[in-house]
């Protein structure tokens, strides 16, 4: 799987072979090459998925139920 610079595709991807019918295990490797543009894809990732836990309300689960609530009306 090639990495892509947005973390939310790969998730996503890998998501797709859990929800296709899949009732065996499923292992999911990356390899990554020090210095290579892979590398680099993956730090931009890490960073990105830092600031995305950042912005979810820390201290409020009953807010971040609301706010899935939502998006999950709104996705209907």
């Amino acid at each position: 799987m090639e990495p892509s610079w947005n973390p939310a595709m790969e998730a996503q991807a890998i998501d797709c072979l859990y929800r296709l019918g899949q009732v065996k295990p499923v292992n999911v490797y990356r390899y990554y090459v020090h210095g290579t543009l892979e590398t680099n894809i993956y730090q931009i990732q890490r960073r990105k998925g830092e600031l995305a836990m950042s912005s979810v309300p820390s201290g409020g689960d009953e807010e971040y139920k609301s706010a899935q609530l939502i998006m999950s009306s709104l996705a209907r």
